[in-house]
C-alpha cells in the first residue's frame, strides 16, 4: 500500500479507548463488550458528532510518527 502512494500509515503510541470510521460524511462507531466481541455499530451524519469525530483523527494524526516501507522491510 505504501510503496502505491495511495496510502498513508502511522502509528500512534497512546491509548484509543474506540473504534471510529468517517467515511463519505458520516461517522460509524463501533461497540464491543468486555470480551472484545463486536456487538453493534452507531452511524450518524450529525454534524457534531463529525466534527468530533474529525477533530480527533487529526489529534490521532499530529501525534502519530509517519511509517513508510523502509519500517516493514526485514
Amino acid at each position: 500500500m505504501l510503496a502505491t502512494g495511495q496510502a498513508d500509515l502511522a502509528r500512534y503510541d497512546g491509548d484509543v479507548p474506540y473504534v471510529f470510521l468517517v467515511t463519505d460524511g458520516e461517522v460509524n462507531i463501533v461497540l464491543f463488550d468486555d470480551d472484545g466481541a463486536c456487538h453493534a455499530v452507531l452511524s450518524t451524519d450529525d454534524a457534531d458528532v463529525l466534527g468530533w469525530a474529525e477533530s480527533t483523527l487529526d489529534r490521532f494524526r499530529r501525534e502519530a510518527t509517519p511509517l513508510d516501507v523502509a519500517d516493514f522491510e526485514t
